[in-house]
């Protein structure tokens, strides 16, 4: 379970109206993102893994994952990261350099990057 910066990350983004978040907690597999995310008006759902980090980085195997379910299964996969009251939304495939052990972070820029507000208040989340 979430905790510290990402857990109240958490509890922002479940507090959108139009927006139905399942929390996923897998034991038995690594890499699976934390929450499916169903959209009003946006057709499917999206899988999102959430951070709360300064410098975003992933784990290997949740990139891995990813770019898995974006290949081979036209999954829409994303990372948001929320922090210091600012998101940034990276969606899948993006390229990425080691970050340290079991790391890798991204080299590109987020595909959207906005404050809390803007992204609750103004923001199309259609668009994701």
């Amino acid at each position: 379970m979430a905790s510290g910066p990402e857990k109240l990350f958490t509890q922002y983004l479940q507090r959108i109206k139009g927006w139905d978040i399942q929390r996923i907690e897998v034991i038995t597999s690594q890499g699976v993102p934390d929450c499916n995310i169903a959209i009003a008006g946006r057709p499917g759902s999206i899988w999102v893994e959430l951070k709360s980090l300064k410098s975003m980085k992933l784990r290997k195997e949740q990139y891995a994952w990813g770019l898995r379910r974006t290949h081979n299964y036209d999954d829409d996969v994303f990372v948001f990261n929320g922090f210091d009251k600012i998101i940034q939304i990276w969606k899948f495939p993006f390229s990425v350099e080691p970050a340290g052990k079991g790391h890798v972070k991204p080299t590109s820029s987020p595909i959207y990057e906005m404050s809390y507000d803007y992204f609750k208040e103004d923001f199309d989340r259609k668009k994701l």
